[in-house]
């Protein structure tokens, strides 16, 4: 049997189930190593933030991960480092994470300290000060990256109205005035049960896991169900602007932005993904953009965000140069994006953009870890878990006509934030 038949032979389905307190578990045997990623995952984030708690989603994913009833404090890192294993906490634009990897022999002994973590975290004052400290810091040090400086003063001028014009790290303001009662408001109101996606992945006995979980998790409960809050989202995008920010910096940054999609947008997904491959590569600096402004010697770097979320989300291009080069740059930049919504791909862009697209995907999907995620994610996104099974597929049916329509819909308008040195 060729090995690449005998692979999809012994690809093993992913289980899915329904718990009667409306939590949903994805299970995939997996046995190529020892090995089991953990996800826990619940809508949160920036996505459900306002202006006044803008970090409670990030601050409790710490607080979360660092105490709870039945532990003292670390215990849970404690013993899961013990055994090899690893416990992650996050939260960003849309969602809260809970993450453990492991040996497959801790198990279950790593699915109780999740539990323990998601059902009976200690919540208090004297973590908060901790977290918020820790936050306010970590605000600072983004002064000192170039890219989270750009990124953030785009976010700034590109939303205004969405949630994700929030940094996921909160505000000096709103991390000040955060209360406890914040944080427990948030935690009661979102991590419940109904909120919650958790796959496992691995070397595991899907049955025998599946009774596990559901005994660790069989008293999660909360007195609501999830409901979706009302989100309000950006105008359409009707007129290109541009803002300049003056910096100390020697070099000049740009950020140029289009109109982005839902990441529950099948359709434009697929097309939106391979642009990218033609434009400015997937994941990895490439395509058109790329070669032009290296050979012309134009950028010390340039890269593309596409930025898919729950809410309509962006298409970034992110360039560093020197200040002098400022307006070629963004001129090669448009100049691309303009070719594309004027003229249809070649068939030979078209092929070398789907091939970017799979490659960066297949080097992703190496990762259990990342199958464990997205598989979680799409669910909880309320798209088809299997949808990253059938990725490739559905890149290699895009057409030139589908490109030239996603150009012509979300690159018509942009936005551009510019950091540069004042002239001398």
């Amino acid at each position: 049997m060729k090995m690449k038949e005998r692979a999809i032979k012994e690809e093993r389905p992913i289980k899915k189930s329904t718990f009667s307190n409306g939590m949903r578990v994805l299970l995939k045997e997996d046995h190529h190593s020892p090995l089991v990623s953990i996800q826990a995952y619940f809508l949160g984030g920036v996505l459900l933030e306002t202006d006044k708690n803008n970090g409670v989603s990030q601050l409790l994913a710490r607080m979360m991960l660092r105490n709870s009833k039945h532990y003292t404090p670390y215990r849970n890192y404690e013993i899961v480092e013990a055994g090899g294993g690893s416990l992650f906490a996050f939260s960003g634009k849309n969602t809260l994470l809970i993450k453990c990897e492991s040996l497959s022999s801790e198990i279950e002994r790593n699915l109780e300290i999740i539990s323990e973590i998601i059902k009976n975290p200690f919540l208090d004052d004297k973590e908060l000060d901790i977290q918020k400290k820790i936050s306010i810091n970590a605000l600072k040090r983004e002064e000192d990256s170039w890219e989270k400086k750009i990124c953030n003063f785009f976010r700034q001028i590109f939303f205004q109205k969405s949630p994700y014009r929030l940094n996921p790290l909160g505000s000096e303001e709103s991390l000040s005035e955060m209360t406890i009662t914040d944080v427990i408001e948030f935690f009661r109101k979102y991590v419940i049960p109904s909120n919650l996606v958790m796959s496992v992945f691995g070397d595991i006995d899907t049955e025998t896991i599946q009774k596990v979980v559901q005994g660790y998790f069989a008293d999660f409960a909360s007195d609501h169900e999830f409901q979706y809050p009302f989100i309000t989202i950006e105008d359409p995008l009707l007129s290109s602007e541009r803002q300049t920010r003056i910096h100390e910096n020697n070099i000049a940054f740009i950020n140029i932005g289009f109109s982005g999609i839902r990441i529950s947008n099948i359709r434009d997904r697929y097309p939106l993904q391979v642009l990218e491959g033609i434009l400015s590569g997937v994941n990895y600096p490439g395509g058109r953009i790329h070669k032009e402004l290296r050979e012309k010697k134009l950028v010390y770097s340039v890269k593309s965000i596409n930025s898919m979320n729950v809410e309509p989300g962006s298409f970034e291009i992110i360039a560093a140069t020197r200040p002098e080069m400022t307006e070629d740059v963004i001129d090669v930049i448009l100049d691309n994006v303009e070719k594309l919504k004027k003229n249809f791909v070649a068939e030979e862009d078209l092929d070398k953009g789907k091939a970017n697209a799979k490659m960066a995907y297949l080097v992703e999907m190496q990762k259990l870890s990342y199958r464990a995620a997205d598989a979680a994610l799409y669910e909880l996104y309320g798209i088809d878990y299997n949808f990253p099974q059938t990725y490739p597929l559905h890149i290699n049916e895009v057409t030139r006509e589908e490109v030239y329509r996603i150009a012509n819909t979300y690159f018509a308008n942009h936005k551009i934030a510019i950091m540069r040195p004042s002239c001398r």
